[in-house]
């Protein structure tokens, strides 16, 4: 897949929408991310004790018990450690998605000890949504915005129970209201920006392994490739073939017909070796009219 200037935006929009749902795009999405998401999590554990501070000078009379949901926040080390070993995308969105809940419990608990508290309320609610973007940021946009709209859904929910005093619902609503959609604005900004660097690594991974005249893999692919290939095939005692081949007499072609139609030549072997192989066969150029195809158990 590749993107093109000419291509249109909602061209390019349906093209992400899909990819948000590919497993290939979002293994290399949580891969490029994963160090980030571990890193955030860390940081989110001093941070919260930090905040123990500001409880002890604010609410003395609790302070215990603050100390104690504060504590909590070590456990986010768990799903940090998680997420920078795992390998399995599956994990990795199980582990995170646990983690989310569990950090809204307990801010949800520090509410209920300081007492509504508006300051504690307000952080909590406008660094909720920012939250879920930045250790959601290597995982699927639906992911994002499903808690995204679970967490407001929440608010929506306490205000019209009656849950909170009136003037922190009020506060409680606004400030969910324009973090939420400031959080929301982010990720869609996000997504659409690692769309297009994904694109552009395509692209150049790309160049770098395909032959540009011809359009199959180059020399430098194929001897990687064969390497792999001849490994694989002693490792698991299977059979692997190798077929050379070349043009008779090219040097003629060129010398008397030019080499426009050299390159024709060339391109016209190219197209009839990928046409009688196989999608998991391999043809690539080594230079010249030099061909080569891997041909696959």
């Amino acid at each position: 897949m590749m993107f093109h200037k000419n291509e249109s935006a909602l061209t390019a929009i349906i093209q992400l929408s899909k990819l948000e749902l590919s497993s290939d795009y979002l293994n290399k999405k949580f891969n490029d991310h994963r160090l980030y998401t571990a890193a955030i999590l860390l940081i989110l554990i001093p941070l919260g004790l930090a905040e123990g501070i500001f409880d002890y000078k604010s609410h003395p009379e609790i302070k215990s018990e603050l100390f104690q949901l504060r504590l909590h926040f070590l456990l986010l080390m768990i799903p940090a450690w998680i997420i920078l070993k795992s390998s399995s995308l599956k994990l990795a969105t199980a582990t995170i998605l646990i983690t989310l809940v569990f950090s809204a419990y307990l801010g949800i608990k520090i509410i209920e000890n300081t007492g509504e508290d508006l300051v504690t309320t307000v952080s909590n609610v406008a660094l909720y949504p920012f939250f879920i973007f930045f250790v959601l940021i290597g995982f699927s946009i639906y992911i994002q915005i499903f808690f995204l709209t679970v967490a407001f859904s929440f608010v929506v929910l306490s205000e019209n129970h009656g849950v909170l005093d009136e003037l922190i619902q009020n506060v409680y609503f606004q400030i969910s209201v324009q973090s939420s959609v400031s959080a929301l604005f982010i990720m869609l900004v996000f997504s659409w920006s690692y769309y297009h660097r994904y694109n552009l690594q395509l692209a150049l991974e790309k160049s770098s392994q395909t032959d540009p005249l011809t359009g199959v893999a180059n020399r430098r692919y194929f001897d990687s490739k064969l390497k792999s290939e001849a490994s694989r095939s002693a490792r698991s005692s299977s059979d692997c073939a190798l077929i050379l081949l070349d043009i008779d007499h090219f040097k003629r072609i060129n010398d008397t017909f030019g080499h426009p139609t050299g390159d024709r030549v060339i391109c016209a072997l190219a197209d009839l070796c990928v046409n009688q192989s196989r999608e998991i066969d391999l043809v690539a150029r080594l230079g010249g009219e030099e061909f080569a195809v891997i041909v696959r158990p």
